[in-house]
């Protein structure tokens, strides 16, 4: 037991501020399952702190396409980066957007669109981005702000309205079970700029073509097809090393809401790790806190999709593998073997004198 305790390995921590030109890039490697977005309908993106998009990004990026029990059903092929929408204008075109907007008036969004109806009109009684689906909702938006609830004026309050919103309800729900069946796996690596910014998968973009006739439907299909559940098999922003933790490997998000934008705010920790035969490594740790938004045709909310937002810490780690090494395990024997010689000698004295004692 001494022995191996010992010779055991033993890893110390030194923490120290990091002066590293932000020009030094960062390994961002992945895969990642869809089980319910085509390949066709999912795209990457890398971006910096403004949204603009990361230069000369240096990537190498595989899509393959799955079955309904997540196995690849071909070798897959190589996609490109860069090609992703985040809003509805990005989609189909500003032009395009304001002639979906006025299509979506025209069937009745603000009050009792079907696809608008899941974040009803608050009157003014909340901030932009609230929704008030219910007549309870819309009356403590108003108890809020102190305002005088009228219920007849309230479309919310309306047996019409909540016809329309449990009709709605389980029209959603049949379109869930009607989804395709083939998923997507993407995995590979991007090498991403060591300043503030964002890798995120997105709905891919329809391309700068001429404008659509039909901009609405093709939003609406956007967002039935894209369910943000995913499962993260390798997430890590630098080199493997054994003995750190990745907190999102084989970790799975269920999104229940198709409309939904998964958000990930990573903190990395740039770490060097030294172990005790071979060179140092360079990787990076991270912690993560994470964010589901429900998003909707025409609320202006965003399109669905999964954000990685990074942030690197100016603390940078450094681990080193050492070992007490054999010249104090010695030590600590012959300590331990003088120890008991000398209270062997202790007790042999003590039991001659209470013989010589006893005679």
């Amino acid at each position: 037991f001494q022995y191996s305790w010992q010779i055991r390995r033993i890893s110390s921590l030194q923490v120290y501020s990091d002066f590293t030109p932000s020009g030094r890039k960062i390994k961002f490697t992945f895969d990642i399952k869809f089980p319910a977005i085509n390949c066709k309908d999912i795209s990457i993106s890398a971006e910096d702190h403004n949204g603009a998009p990361q230069e000369n990004v240096v990537y190498k990026i595989k899509k393959f396409p799955l079955d309904n029990k997540g196995s690849a059903i071909s070798d897959g092929y190589y996609e490109k980066i860069g090609d992703t929408a985040k809003n509805e204008a990005s989609l189909v075109g500003e032009k395009s957007e304001i002639t979906a907007q006025m299509m979506l008036k025209e069937k009745g969004a603000g009050v009792l669109s079907k696809k608008g109806i899941d974040c009803g009109d608050c009157f003014g009684a909340g901030e932009t981005s609230d929704c008030c689906n219910t007549c309870d909702e819309v009356k403590e938006k108003f108890r809020l702000k102190g305002w005088d609830f009228v219920q007849n004026d309230i479309p919310q309050c309306h047996e019409r309205w909540i016809k329309l919103s449990e009709m709605i309800g389980q029209e959603k729900a049949n379109e869930r079970e009607n989804e395709p069946k083939e998923g997507c796996s993407l995995s590979g690596y991007v090498e991403l700029s060591k300043a503030r910014g964002n890798v995120h998968f997105a709905p891919k973009s329809q391309g700068s073509g001429s404008e659509p006739s039909d901009p609405l439907s093709i939003i609406e299909s956007t967002f039935q097809k894209f369910n943000t559940t995913h499962l993260i098999e390798v997430l890590r922003f630098g080199e493997d090393v054994p003995g750190i933790i990745y907190p999102l490997e084989s970790t799975t998000r269920t999104v229940r809401d198709v409309y939904g934008m998964y958000s990930y705010f990573v903190k990395i920790v740039p770490t060097t790790f030294k172990p005790m035969y071979g060179e140092s490594v360079t990787t990076n740790q991270y912690s993560v806190t994470e964010h589901l938004k429900h998003v909707d045709v025409g609320t202006g909310r965003g399109l669905p999709g999964i954000y990685f937002n990074y942030e690197v810490s100016t603390i940078t780690a450094f681990i080193e593998e050492t070992r007490v090494g054999l010249l104090k395990f010695f030590t600590s024997v012959c300590a331990i073997v003088g120890g008991l010689y000398t209270v062997i000698g202790l007790f042999d004295h003590l039991i001659g004198s209470f013989e010589r004692k006893r005679v």
